[in-house]
């Protein structure tokens, strides 16, 4: 997959709504967005308070693919308008 293919933040929610699984490790998101966003950038905005909520499990951090899908969301609009994001944390 091309990174143009996820221009619009709805169509990158959508190709990944069935296939991430409920929960998941920021290292494993690599199999589903394909570079897109790597595991060590998704860190850089978790360490700067920008990134998606997450939990400690051991050594990971574990993700909820709703949770995930909505700062996706809210981060690829953000970003789409040449806004720099800020604290874009979605309500859960």
């Amino acid at each position: 997959m091309e990174s143009e293919d996820f221009r619009e933040s709805e169509d990158l929610v959508e190709i990944l709504e069935p296939v991430l699984p409920d929960t998941f490790t920021r290292r494993s998101l690599s199999k589903w967005l394909h570079g897109y966003l790597t595991p060590g950038h998704i860190a850089n905005l978790n360490s700067q308070g920008l990134g998606p909520k997450y939990v400690r499990v051991g050594r990971n951090a574990v993700y909820t693919k709703s949770s995930f899908l909505k700062w996706l969301k809210a981060y690829l609009s953000k970003t789409a308008a040449g806004n720099p994001p800020r604290r874009i944390r979605p309500e859960v």
